[in-house]
């Protein structure tokens, strides 16, 4: 397994950082500056899915939990060619913003 962690002053030099290592498909599903700058990684364990669902829950205001299960399913179907990154600040998975991109392809 091959974890991709990226820190920045910012959300948008994290997110030049994981373009320029990982091609313009790629896609950071949120992110927020925080005292320690912002780390973007390669998730791919349930776990950190279900932080995804719960972030998305709390954006939504409506129950998002059964991504965790679609993005882990997708994950273990081709965990060479499917990418899940989350944006985290003190260890907190946090939104850099909401725009028309996919996170995978499911």
């Amino acid at each position: 397994m091959n974890i991709r962690r990226f820190t920045a002053r910012n959300s948008r030099d994290a997110l030049i950082m994981v373009r320029q290592a990982l091609g313009d498909d790629a896609v950071v599903l949120s992110t927020r500056p925080g005292p320690e700058g912002v780390e973007v990684r390669r998730v791919t364990t349930a776990d950190d899915m279900v932080r995804i669902g719960a972030l998305e829950s709390r954006v939504w205001d409506e129950d998002w939990s059964w991504l965790a299960d679609e993005l882990t399913e997708a994950v273990a179907r081709d965990p060479e060619h499917t990418l899940v990154f989350v944006a985290e600040a003190g260890h907190e998975v946090v939104l850099l913003e909401k725009t028309p991109t996919r996170a995978v392809q499911i």
